[in-house]
């Protein structure tokens, strides 16, 4: 499958009109995948996590008749600088699992308390290293506490 793509200006800060047409005789079937996108960010940016937002999108076949079967997704873009990113979701069979994301760098810790008011952060998970992936995925760490908090640093 051959798609032609057209990148217009932008038409303000933070937004983009992109275009995706098949080139003449090729179709898209199925779940094909169209583009990847690529994102390149500003020296020293801080890490965060960015969502990704697709709006006003528009399937269409050759003729102009609407695409039924359009399904576009949003998401999220995380952008890793200096400092680690620490998230936690709930895995498949509803368990939590941590996700780390970072610089490919040894000598991270994750740190937690109960409180997240007072007390000091006790070492839970020491020596992570991050490789080339930019994230390590682990379950949480057993704990006598009902509540956790947690945060990650690089030492």
């Amino acid at each position: 499958m051959a798609v032609r793509e057209c990148v217009q200006p932008a038409l303000s800060n933070g937004l983009q009109r992109l275009n995706f047409v098949a080139c003449p005789g090729q179709s898209l079937i199925g779940t094909q995948q169209v583009a990847w996108l690529n994102f390149i960010t500003v020296s020293n940016q801080s890490s965060a996590f960015v969502r990704l937002e697709f709006t006003d999108l528009i399937g269409r076949m050759a003729d102009g008749t609407p695409v039924a079967n359009f399904a576009p997704q949003s998401g999220r873009v995380v952008v890793i600088g200096e400092e680690p990113l620490l998230e936690m979701v709930h895995g498949t069979n509803t368990q939590p699992l941590l996700f780390l994301y970072g610089q490919p760098a040894s000598g991270y810790t994750i740190e937690t308390r109960p409180n997240l008011a007072s007390g000091a952060w006790q070492a839970a998970v020491p020596g992570l290293t991050i490789t080339t992936n930019l994230w390590l995925g682990f379950p949480p760490p057993a704990s006598a506490s009902r509540e956790n908090y947690y945060r990650a640093l690089r030492r």
